[in-house]
């Protein structure tokens, strides 16, 4: 939304530009040089309240409003003034109906603006010239070809940046879920869960700081420490006695299963609560699921 509203302030600059090539051409036109003020501090607003990230800093429909009013004034005022093309402002709210609202709209715009062209070109033939100079026109059309240009661009663009969003979206789940995986499911670690995996992740994304990254990374290396030193506490035979433990099966199930005697199974059990600082089977089996060294 913030490059979208630095693109139609960019776009409203055009405005007081205008105006000000032609306070230069025609210096004693109070009407041109009202608008170039007006429409400067305009812009000048609308640039500070996106320099302080003002949430509604560039209103589109707004903004458009404006600076339909500002052509509309700008062509009232030189109607009659051979010296100014009146509808020199015209292709600027064009061009935002084209970015903010689409092709239908714009197009109904360029027609408007092509009536309004042929108006002025007939009042200046009946008033003043037998012969009109074509500017008028070709500036309107060279606007309208630079505008449908432009906005397939824009199209162009805004379908990358689509596309783009999509993409970083994807990686970020795809991301999270490889660590999530690989840290814990749903046996995460307290200090680390899954919402906080998932900040990380969000962070690295918005800020691209390679510093956030290190940080994200080194909480991750400790996690995965923890988890391969819970893992290195135990032998194969008590990883496999934990997995059968998981089942609720009784001592003696699990001595016929691995075909040892119930008392050796009994021993692994102690072994591994004395190694998991836990006095319960329920609990030994609670944090083999927390380290991920069972499933």
């Amino acid at each position: 939304m913030e490059d979208s509203a630095y693109l139609l302030l960019w776009i409203r600059v055009l405005a007081p530009l205008t105006c000000a090539s032609m306070v230069v051409a025609v210096p004693g036109n109070s009407a041109v040089r009202t608008i170039l003020v007006v429409s400067a501090l305009d812009s000048a607003f609308t640039l500070v309240r996106l320099a302080r990230r003002s949430p509604r800093a560039v209103d589109a429909r707004l903004a458009i409003s404006r600076d339909v009013a500002y052509a509309v004034v700008f062509l009232v005022a030189n109607f009659n003034s051979s010296a100014v093309p009146a509808l020199a402002l015209a292709p600027v709210p064009a061009v935002e109906i084209l970015v903010a609202s689409g092709w239908r709209l714009f197009f109904g715009a360029v027609g408007a603006e092509a009536a309004l062209s042929a108006l002025r070109m007939i009042d200046m033939h009946h008033t003043a010239h037998r012969f009109v100079h074509p500017y008028w026109t070709i500036d309107l059309a060279v606007a309208a070809v630079a505008s449908v240009i432009f906005g397939i661009a824009l199209a162009h663009l805004r379908n990358l940046r689509s596309e783009t969003e999509v993409h970083r979206a994807r990686v970020r789940e795809s991301l999270f879920q490889l660590l999530e995986e690989a840290l814990a499911g749903d046996g995460m670690r307290e200090e680390l869960t899954t919402d906080h995996v998932r900040e990380m992740i969000e962070e690295i994304c918005r800020s691209g700081d390679p510093e956030v990254a290190r940080r994200a990374g080194r909480t991750l290396c400790s996690a995965l420490a923890m988890r391969q030193s819970a893992a290195s506490l135990l032998t194969a035979r008590e990883v496999e006695t934990l997995t059968h433990m998981a089942t609720g099966i009784s001592y003696r199930k699990i001595a016929s299963l691995l075909c040892v005697s119930e008392g050796t199974v009994r021993a692994h059990a102690a072994s591994i609560m004395r190694k998991a600082d836990v006095h319960t089977r329920l609990e030994a089996v609670s944090w083999a699921r927390a380290n991920r060294l069972i499933a």
